[in-house]
């Protein structure tokens, strides 16, 4: 998908099939309508899949900004940080928090 919003801080697992990056495009992946700042996606380049990796639990991008995505070195993981409020629990104390998303066979 071609996007004309800036995407940022791309980082290529180690082993070359899988690139972390956020953006505060909304036409990246599929549900990504929360307009709400930035977003951590991953690309898988072998097959051309973006995927939402800053998301709810029940699927959708969070309600704050999420940046500096860095992926396991097989992608499997991604590590980010966000200021968003509904991606699992929030202490309440409006700081930002790191996540890790596990994507598969984790």
């Amino acid at each position: 998908m071609a996007s004309a919003v800036m995407s940022s801080s791309g980082r290529l697992a180690a082993g070359g099939r899988y690139v972390s990056f956020y953006s505060s495009a909304s036409d990246l992946a599929p549900r990504d309508g929360n307009g709400i700042g930035s977003d951590v996606f991953v690309r898988d380049l072998n097959t051309g899949r973006t995927t939402a990796v800053s998301t709810t639990p029940a699927g959708a991008t969070g309600n704050g900004d999420s940046i500096s995505a860095t992926p396991s070195a097989n992608g499997s993981r991604i590590l980010f940080s966000s200021r968003a409020t509904d991606l699992g629990v929030d202490p309440g104390d409006g700081h930002e928090h790191l996540f890790v998303r596990c994507l598969r066979n984790c």
